[in-house]
């Protein structure tokens, strides 16, 4: 007696499956989620605008001063020559002055900008996660390309946040009626581009630094030394 064995034939699937690949949109929207789930680049953010909207209280504070200076300087009979050439000299750049006033924080907000762009890249590394990372997006550029549109718009959205934030209360402060000027005013909106695009350009140098540097140490004492260089080689 004999028994016959049918045997079906196995289709190969593993040679009709391809492997799949992260986007490039995939890849941003992950590390939109990473950022916007941080709870230190939310107070960061909130930190750095109450800040700059400070200093831009006292630069306003400032050019009362001098205003007010000139003013008492010319009335004066002993030194009334000195005081009008004083006080001709200021009338033509109070408005100059007025206008930079709400971006006067600048200063402080690129090195807390600068030193953000820094941990969104030196806390994989330290943590490690960057090797999951780059596992689930072999094309290293993308992430790196991804983190920088990221950076990008949260130091643009800081920019941008400060100095209008700060441009009622420089007019709060602002005494003399030649330093108010309006916020269509292109000198003021030459400022606020100025502040947006050298906040942008200095998270992408906190960003590379991070990148270059696998060691915590090193990018800390890199990024303090360029501030630092910043701040020194920069208009006095």
């Amino acid at each position: 007696m004999s028994t016959a064995v049918s045997e079906t034939p196995r289709t190969d699937r593993a040679a009709h499956t391809s492997p799949y690949r992260l986007s490039f949109l995939g890849i941003l929207r992950a590390e939109v989620l990473k950022f916007r789930t941080l709870v230190s680049s939310w107070v960061l953010m909130i930190v750095t605008i109450a800040l700059m909207a400070g200093m831009a209280a006292m630069a306003a504070w400032s050019v009362n001063f001098m205003t007010s200076a000139s003013q008492s300087v010319s009335q004066d009979p002993a030194a009334a020559e000195g005081g009008a050439e004083m006080q001709a000299s200021l009338s033509g750049n109070v408005h100059d002055l007025a206008v930079m006033t709400p971006t006067a924080g600048a200063t402080l907000g690129f090195i807390v900008v600068g030193a953000m762009a820094v941990m969104i890249l030196s806390t994989e590394f330290g943590t490690k996660s960057i090797i999951s990372t780059f596992t689930a997006a072999p094309r290293r550029w993308a992430v790196y390309v991804a983190k920088a549109l990221v950076i990008s718009v949260f130091s643009a959205l800081v920019a941008l946040i400060s100095a209008v934030v700060s441009y009622p209360l420089t007019q709060l402060i602002l005494s003399d009626d030649d330093a108010h000027f309006d916020f269509t005013d292109s000198g003021y909106w030459t400022c606020v581009l100025g502040l947006l695009v050298v906040f942008v350009l200095t998270s992408w140098m906190g960003l590379g630094l991070a990148a270059l540097l696998r060691n915590s140490a090193g990018r800390s004492w890199s990024w303090w030394w360029c501030c630092s260089c910043c701040r020194w080689c920069g208009p006095s």
